[in-house]
């Protein structure tokens, strides 16, 4: 009988064992999904702040495709916009905004891009 114990321990131990691999696994893909997730709630919000730093500066501001990147801690996104002028049916320009992290060179991450119509008169 203490073969038949000593078989039933080992397997507990490494039933154990292979919960607790499960487990650190599980938290460390959540933890990655949590660092993706905040990276792009940055990106929406620095796109928010540019969009409204454009129609802030009204229809010249808009007329021109532009870009560059953020100041301070930020200084690893950048962006660019599109608008398309307005015309005599409509007062509106539509503008496209796209923000991301990373260079042009080694490719967009966590790219967010928004869209809206700004009046221009």
């Amino acid at each position: 009988m203490a073969g038949v114990a000593l078989l039933e321990a080992m397997l507990s131990v490494s039933l154990v064992g292979i919960g607790m691999l499960v487990s650190l696994r599980a938290i460390g893909s959540g933890a990655s999904l949590q660092s993706r997730v905040e990276r792009r709630a940055v990106v929406r919000r620095l796109a928010e702040q540019q969009m409204a730093v454009l129609a802030a500066g009204g229809a010249q501001s808009l007329q021109v495709e532009g870009g560059g990147r953020f100041e301070g801690p930020f200084a690893e996104y950048a962006w660019s916009s599109e608008s398309a002028p307005p015309t005599e049916q409509s007062p509106f320009t539509l503008v496209e905004l796209t923000v991301w992290r990373g260079t042009d060179a080694g490719g967009r991450k966590d790219a967010y891009s928004m869209q809206t119509l700004v009046r221009c008169q």
